[in-house]
């Protein structure tokens, strides 16, 4: 099933293309995945996930099955399929086989961007990380237990502290322009009098 937010492509339909280009990406392994969310019950794993702070993800499965269930319904996933979840996908995993998927991330431009990986527990943490003195990526689940030192609070690898400082300093410029166009409308208006 595919949807305006989630592409399927079963397994006998996926180009030889497509499976070269995803041996050289990432590797996700459902029986080390844990984001604090994940739940483990008789051999299978179920979690929610969020891809509205995602660039699109492309995957390619390896081994195992999963059901992916979202607001316009199901997504039944086996080796050898491929899938794009598009920016806005939210669903919810239940895993039911283990399973490995080769995955990629892509900006809106199709070009490849590099994901950004926990050093504490290998989780995804592109979304949202701590970027250590020790030069270390962590999410936010290992980076609340501490033992990392400082870092800076980072989203899709930039520091949030200079995203503000951008608002900030975008706000500010409006601001002023928006005080430079009253100002002159207030002279113009007084010039009109003086005439």
């Amino acid at each position: 099933m595919s949807s305006s937010l989630v592409t399927h492509t079963p397994a006998a339909e996926v180009t030889g293309k497509r499976r070269v280009d995803a041996a050289s990406w990432e590797i996700w392994d459902s029986s080390t995945h844990d984001d604090g969310n994940t739940t483990h019950l008789n051999g299978g794993t179920q979690f929610d996930f969020d891809y509205s702070d995602n660039h699109a993800e492309h995957v390619v499965v390896i081994e195992g099955e999963a059901t992916l269930t979202h607001a316009e319904g199901e997504v039944k996933l086996e080796a050898g399929d491929s899938i794009i979840f598009w920016r806005g996908f939210k669903c919810r995993w239940n895993v039911t086989s283990p399973m490995k998927k080769h995955y990629q991330y892509f900006d809106s431009g199709g070009n490849m961007v590099e994901p950004i990986h926990c050093d504490g527990c290998n989780a995804d943490c592109w979304a949202e990380s701590y970027f250590t003195e020790k030069e270390e990526d962590v999410c936010p689940t290992c980076f609340a237990k501490g033992g990392w030192g400082k870092g800076e609070h980072q989203r899709h690898g930039k520091t949030i502290v200079e995203e503000e400082k951008a608002s900030v300093g975008e706000k500010r410029k409006a601001g002023n322009e928006k005080k430079d166009e009253d100002e002159k409308g207030e002279e113009e208006a007084v010039a009109k009098k003086i005439k």
